[in-house]
């Protein structure tokens, strides 16, 4: 705006730059990372592997609810 473009060509311009993951790409990428992962910290168990987890997954990239989601999911299948 200070440079004197009209406030529709900003946020066209805007729209066009913001991009989301797509919910369910993002889901299937965290599954993938994280099955990876399990695999690495197999020798850890309870509260240690649950950070361990965490904290890689958060270095990723991915959001603290997914990881939540994620970790929770797996109790389910133990």
């Amino acid at each position: 705006m200070r440079k004197g473009y009209p406030r529709d060509i900003i946020v066209a311009a805007l729209q066009e730059v913001t991009v989301e993951k797509d919910s369910e790409e993002e889901w299937n990428s965290l599954i993938y990372h994280g099955e990876k992962l399990e695999r690495r910290y197999k020798a850890y168990q309870g509260f240690e592997y649950e950070q361990k987890m965490k904290q890689a997954l958060f270095r990723k990239g991915f959001p603290m609810e997914l990881i939540s989601r994620y970790l929770d999911r797996d109790e389910y299948f133990e």
